[in-house]
């Protein structure tokens, strides 16, 4: 065993139920409220009635977004090892299970901290720039569903409602979608203002964007899925979360065609569509694939999603050699 202790930890928003795990089996459980003040004192309650060593503590907990930001700065603040595993995972190896309440599950994750602690993957928190990054864009993303809410039912009212009508409606609706855009232009301009200040980013970004097709968005949303490529060991495993790698579906005599999963980032995939949508638009290597493999017989939309696979490729192996693009590299053999 790595670590001294596991506490497995459920989180929810009002509050996280705790599994102490010491000497292989569970020896505490416990609630406390989700707010840094409960969380500190509960710690130290543990430290000194479990004689627990923080440092030598590992906290397993599910990614659960900002629910469990306060346990992460308590426990990173007494330098405790932190390990945020994907729920999936923690799901698929306990197997087949029956009944759940927040006691067992957090018992059922400090269990899975146990057994596979081969696998840890301890958590660091990003940089603040990175976490200001993420914040504004997911603000943009909202905004841009909420505009696209009003202006799309507004341009089908224009052709069946009345002039009086569809001016009534726009009256109400024209403003708010204004202020939208505004608001959305203001975010894009901070989001360039923080890149362009940060040395680090501003490279990463310029790199990415220096594939044909490859924007702005889509560059920001790669720095943030993959914590700055920090995240992901290779690029396959990177393509894996995008959902762009298609898996064999077989059994027996049974040969399926290949799919690409449903668990997937699906925003990044989206961005990398319309990356490929961009690339084939445009005359160049990607365009001349396309059209082959086409002519070949290949499905559409397969050939698109290999577009986006040798883009997600591309953007991991430029940053990773810190290097920009160049549509002319050749390729060397031995």
């Amino acid at each position: 065993m790595m670590y001294d202790a596991i506490i497995g930890v459920d989180v929810s928003k009002g509050w996280l139920d705790l599994c102490l795990i010491q000497n292989g089996k569970a020896s505490w459980h416990g609630q406390v409220d989700n707010d840094s003040a409960s969380i500190r004192k509960q710690l130290t309650e543990l430290r000194h009635s479990c004689k627990l060593i923080l440092s030598k503590t590992l906290i397993i907990l599910e990614s659960t977004g900002i629910y469990s930001m306060n346990l992460l700065e308590v426990a990173w603040r007494r330098n405790m090892p932190i390990w945020m595993e994907h729920a999936m995972h923690i799901k698929a190896a306990n197997g087949m299970t029956r009944g759940k309440s927040d006691v067992i599950d957090a018992e059922r994750i400090a269990m899975y901290g146990l057994r596979y602690q081969d696998k840890i993957r301890l958590w660091t928190p990003p940089r603040a720039v990175l976490r200001q990054l993420k914040v504004l864009s997911v603000m943009r993303q909202r905004m841009i569903r909420t505009r696209k809410m009003l202006s799309v039912p507004l341009k089908e009212m224009e052709a069946f409602f009345s002039t009086n009508e569809f001016a009534l409606v726009q009256s109400f609706s024209g403003p708010v979608i204004r202020q939208l855009d505004e608001r959305i232009s203001k975010i894009d301009e901070h989001i360039k203002e923080l890149i362009q200040n940060d040395k680090h980013l501003s490279r990463q970004v310029e790199q990415i964007t220096s594939i044909k097709g490859v924007g702005m968005v889509t560059a920001v949303a790669m720095v943030i899925e993959t914590e700055e490529f920090t995240k992901y060991a290779d690029a396959k495993k990177l393509a894996c979360a995008a959902g762009v790698v298609p898996f064999n579906h077989s059994s027996g005599r049974i040969k399926g065609k290949d799919r690409v999963s449903h668990r997937a980032n699906k925003r990044l995939k989206s961005l990398l569509h319309l990356c490929a949508r961009s690339a084939i638009s445009t005359p160049g290597e990607l365009r001349d694939y396309y059209n082959r493999k086409v002519a070949e017989g290949k499905h559409k939309m397969s050939v698109l999603n290999a577009i986006r696979n040798k883009l997600v490729l591309r953007i991991f192996a430029i940053v990773r050699d810190d290097v920009m693009y160049d549509p002319n590299y050749q390729y060397g053999f031995v």
